[in-house]
């Protein structure tokens, strides 16, 4: 997801270096315009929280090599900065915060028991939940609840880890979105899942909000 310290300077360098002409501008412009973030563009992370793109370093000569500079939206007592190649933004964990529809559509998906078509990691399930954890979403994190309460498992493998993480970072982006408490909406969770649960206990407990 980070480049090294050269990457970085060398990326920062070049990023000034092409605004520095109303052409280098203009062509920077152009050469970050169909990229799917944009400078000021708000993101989450489930492990960093909310963030903006700060802008988009590199030669405006193709999307190959260039890197969204990314910074939290409320920084810390040390600043963070991460760079994240615009190639591979997608598997970085990085995105748009959710909405209100597409967080209904997931408790459609619980109520129902499943999300839609798409293809599955094979394996065993914590071997399948160890892929998808990577995924870093909330649709990927949605699926793996799904799969944790779709096949047989009384959690011998450690899928309560990886399913308690899917659990914490989807409740901490429903929060987000609904303006609720996380324990909320872990107990919105629980509740749309509530007719999957009976034959698995151990996710119904990871569900259940500690005091």
């Amino acid at each position: 997801m980070s480049c090294n310290f050269q990457d970085i300077r060398r990326c920062a360098m070049l990023d000034l270096a092409d605004r520095r002409t109303e052409k280098a501008r203009k062509d920077h412009a152009a050469a970050t315009e169909g990229l799917p973030f944009q400078r000021g563009d708000v993101l989450y992370h489930s492990v960093h929280g909310l963030c903006v793109v700060k802008g988009v370093l590199g030669k405006p000569s193709g999307s190959e090599g260039m890197s969204y500079w990314i910074e939290p939206s409320r920084p810390g007592k040390h600043l963070a900065r991460y760079f994240v190649d615009v190639e591979q933004a997608h598997l970085s964990g990085f995105h748009r915060l959710m909405t209100v529809q597409e967080t209904e559509e997931i408790f459609e998906s619980f109520r129902l028991g499943k999300m839609n078509p798409e293809e599955n990691p094979t394996g065993d399930l914590c071997s399948q939940l160890r892929i998808m954890v990577h995924v870093n979403t909330p649709q990927a994190f949605a699926k793996m609840l799904l799969k944790s309460v779709s096949e047989k498992s009384d959690n011998t493998h450690g899928e309560g880890k990886l399913v308690k993480r899917a659990a914490d970072a989807l409740s901490q982006e429903i929060a987000l979105v609904l303006k609720v408490s996380p324990k909320k909406a872990c107990l919105m969770i629980r509740r749309n899942l509530r007719s999957h649960l009976s034959d698995h206990s151990w996710v119904d407990d990871i569900l259940t909000p500690k005091d």
